[in-house]
């Protein structure tokens, strides 16, 4: 006779169940509801009852006085259901059945009491009681007379019934799977109860899952408060890496986890929108200047025709951006980050420019400024742009370009009050590769008799170390700003005022990257030379030069010009050319003799950089030993062309360079007026890769806004990103998120 009960619960929203009749009660709660097999092998229980035994069912049940607490599982194995009831933590405290749900209840009740009676007897070693032999129904104690888990099982049956996805109309797809999706929900909610603390805070975001070929994704949670900032990263990543729009678009179709192009692009103009308040950028019509072609034999930056023709078309065109704007936005920031303190109240500020060779007709020229103070000078990120523009790296060019650059550093020159009211002492200096100071000095060209910037010394002098046994090179700085300034047309070399006249003459300072870079060229075509005048410039010794600068890394080749029949070589960035200078073996070219003694002018030359770099030397030392380097290099020949005994020497003062000249009289000097910053802090390194990144990034049309007819030109693209860079260092956006823990677990049907 079947026991008549009430069950009180709303399952499925809860997973707890009360069974009451009128003699006891239980209290369920479903872990596994489990589902009914094929009825071909789906098992009941005896009659009268005749219940169905599900599959893959787990259920904790709680009864009696005492509220003892087991849980049930039944599983079918060939198509037949068998029983376990797990009543403690050890496997010893499981007992199972293949019987009926009766059998193992059974089982488990004489387990459980024979366990309460050893620990009894362990108590109390008199103990001599009997062990109970009570019996309890396996169908309560399962829930197996359940009715609303039942129903729940048998609207799992009939869904084997619905239409295949396929066959629904889109707005039924839509339905089956929010309804499907607030199932999963609820079985989620129910799960978390068994498998977490109470304090913990378990939510499901998204549901993702595929039905046949289409992936849908069920929203739950609206989106985390740090979205807004994944999404300013997302764009200060795109800035840093120069990803493109149209290549974030590409990338979100494939990702879904991205956020869209679309909301990325509408936090973008937000934020240019935020900083030209702050940072406004203004744009200026240059002349466009005949002078825009490049000297001959200069090295082109620049080849992709496409970035060329849009250089071009921007001819006459630039931007600039307010120095006093910038500092303002960013002083409370570094003073924040440490770079700037107030009781250290100078700010030590230099102006750069670079000019990219764009093709063979343009540049595109870059005036940037970085602060000294602190700052990693060697990061592009360190250099603020100022002023861009592309066309001719020209005095008349850069007068109208600078024209606000020029005004606003003659207003904080003496000093500058930031956005807080706090006043700040102004150290300006500049520096460049040499035709840019010169340039800017309103100075002649390299080439020209009186070449120095900072001296008078005119070529007959260059190298003309003694006469008679009595010294003659005593070459320091001895111009003056403000007389170059006022009376240029009297100075030997100068044929405009300086373009930056608050900037004494000891702060314009010589890029030492440059430097290097220029007396290796000197050095490496001087050893070209003096293979191609003792014709043992051929094919063979090609080659072997070839293999030598394999054999120490370094990308090398000759090709013979078709139109000139000259032989030309390959253009060596800076980390090469320092590769040649320190293990290219010139035994390779040379004899011994001749070998021994150019390796020891370029070790020598070597053994300067590295001086020249360092804080520790004094400008004294550095000149005794650059003026030995360079008696060295005019080492002179020895004895009779034609005789035997005859030594050949190394250089002629004709060999000589400006940058060389600079390197042993005037970086002695700069060392020490500018010990406390090092030269290093000069390096125009990164002023170069800024300049020419933007270049190649923002001239490429499929990098502009979509290739869409309102795009801005790439000129105040540059200057946006410009803007953006400000931001982002006043806003610390990049913070280390939270990454999802992955699991693997993958079916073994899958």
């Amino acid at each position: 006779m079947k026991e008549i009960g009430e069950e009180v619960s709303n399952y499925p929203m809860n997973r707890t169940i009360i069974w009451k009749s009128r003699t006891r009660s239980f209290q369920y709660y479903i872990i596994e509801e489990g589902f009914y097999p094929p009825k071909p092998y789906l098992a009941y229980t005896r009659m009268p009852n005749h219940y169905p035994i599900p599959d893959n069912y787990v259920v904790e049940t709680t009864y009696g006085k005492n509220k003892k607490t087991v849980t049930c599982f039944i599983n079918y194995y060939n198509e037949k259901p068998y029983y376990k009831i797990k009543f403690g933590q050890d496997e010893s405290e499981c007992v199972y059945s293949g019987l009926s749900p009766t059998a193992v209840a059974n089982s488990y009740l004489k387990a459980y009491n024979k366990k309460v009676a050893d620990k009894e007897r362990i108590k109390n070693l008199n103990f001599q009681g009997p062990i109970p032999t009570s019996k309890i129904d396996g169908i309560h104690l399962f829930g197996l007379q359940l009715l609303q888990i039942k129903s729940v099982r048998d609207s799992m049956k009939m869904t084997r019934n619905v239409k295949p996805f396929s066959e629904i109309t889109d707005r039924m797809q839509i339905i089956r799977n929010k309804n499907f999706s607030i199932d999963i929900l609820t079985r989620f909610k129910n799960q978390v109860e068994q498998h977490f603390n109470l304090k913990d805070k378990v939510v499901v975001n998204e549901l993702v899952f595929k039905v046949n070929d289409s992936r849908f994704r069920i929203v739950y949670q609206p989106k985390e408060d740090d979205e807004m900032s994944r999404q300013l990263a997302i764009i200060q990543i795109m800035d840093n890496n120069l990803i493109s729009r149209s290549t974030y678009r590409a990338l979100a179709a494939i990702i879904q986890e991205l956020p869209r192009e679309g909301a990325i692009s509408k936090e973008l103009h937000k934020i240019n929108h935020i900083m030209n308040e702050n940072i406004p950028i203004h744009s200026i019509e240059l002349q466009s200047l005949s002078e825009s072609g490049l000297d001959d034999g200069l090295e082109i930056h620049i080849t992709d025709p496409e970035i060329i023709r849009e250089v071009e078309s921007l001819l006459g065109k630039g931007a600039t951006r307010s120095i006093k704007d910038v500092l303002k936005f960013l002083i409370p920031s570094m003073i924040e980050k440490g770079i700037l303190n107030y009781s250290e109240s100078t700010l030590h500020i230099r102006i750069s420019g670079d000019g990219r060779n764009v093709g063979h007709r343009v540049k595109h020229v870059m005036v940037t400024f970085t602060i000294l103070n602190k700052m990693n000078i060697f990061n592009s990120d360190s250099h603020f742009a100022l002023l861009i523009y592309p066309g001719a790296e020209s005095y008349n060019t850069l007068k109208i370009a600078l024209i606000s650059l020029i005004a606003d550093l003659d207003d904080i020159k003496t000093g500058f009050t930031d956005g807080d009211g706090h006043q700040w002492n102004i150290e300006l200096y500049f520096s460049a590769d040499w035709k840019f100071l010169s340039i800017c000095l309103g100075h002649k060209a390299a080439n020209c008799t009186n070449f120095c910037l900072w001296c008078s010394i005119d070529k007959s002098q260059n190298g003309i170390l003694e006469t008679n046994g009595e010294r003659q090179d005593y070459w320091s700085i001895s111009k003056n700003i403000e007389e170059i300034n006022q009376n240029y047309k009297s100075i030997p070399g100068h044929k405009y005022p300086p373009l930056f006249p608050m900037i004494p003459i000891h702060n314009w300072v010589v890029d030492e990257l440059h430097l290097m870079l220029r007396i290796f060229d000197r050095l490496w075509t001087l050893v070209l030379s003096e293979l191609r005048s003792t014709r043992s410039f051929n094919d063979q010794v090609r080659q072997t030069i070839t293999s030598e600068m394999c054999r120490i890394h370094v990308k090398f080749n000759f090709w013979e010009n078709q139109e000139t029949k000259t032989w030309q070589f390959t253009s060596l960035a800076g980390n090469d050319k320092l590769k040649v200078l320190q293990n290219f073996n010139l035994n390779v070219v040379f004899n011994p003799q001749r070998a021994a003694i150019i390796r020891e002018l370029w070790d020598g030359f070597i053994d300067l950089y590295n001086d020249m770099r360092s804080l520790t030397i004094s400008g004294d030392q550095f000149h005794q030993k650059a003026r030995q380097w360079l008696k060295l290099f005019l080492t002179r020949s020895q004895g009779n062309i034609n005789s035997p005994e005859f030594v050949r020497g190394l250089y002629r003062p004709t060999d000589l360079t400006p940058y060389i000249h600079v390197l042993v009289y005037h970086v002695p000097e700069f060392i020490d007026i500018h010990r406390n910053i090092g030269l290093l802090a000069f390096s125009c390194s990164g002023v170069e890769k800024k300049n020419h990144d933007h270049v190649l990034h923002f001239f490429q049309r499929t990098m502009k806004d979509g290739g869409s007819e309102n795009q801005k030109s790439a000129i105040v693209e540059i200057m946006e990103c410009e803007n953006r860079f400000n931001f982002f260092y006043t806003h610390n956006t990049l913070t280390d998120f939270k990454k999802d823990t992955t699991i693997n677990n993958y079916s073994d049907a899958e």
